[in-house]
């Protein structure tokens, strides 16, 4: 999954909310994240961040999961 500026991930390749300086509007940043949950993937290649290399869309799902 390329996921762009939708995420980024820390350097213990852990999904993350984009930074301020990557959205305006947090809300669909964090509805955007929800739905790249919704897919089935083994990769996430963010635009900021190293990538993910195993378990990604998990890995994001339990992200998107705490959201709330």
């Amino acid at each position: 999954m390329f996921a762009g500026d939708a995420l980024r991930t820390d350097k213990n390749r852990r999904p993350r909310l984009p930074s301020a300086a990557m959205t305006l509007n947090i809300a669909e940043a964090k509805n955007s994240i929800r739905k790249i949950a919704s897919y089935e993937f083994e990769l996430l290649l963010p635009g900021h961040g190293p990538p993910i290399l195993t378990d990604a869309s998990k890995k994001v799902k339990e992200f998107a999961a705490s959201l709330g």
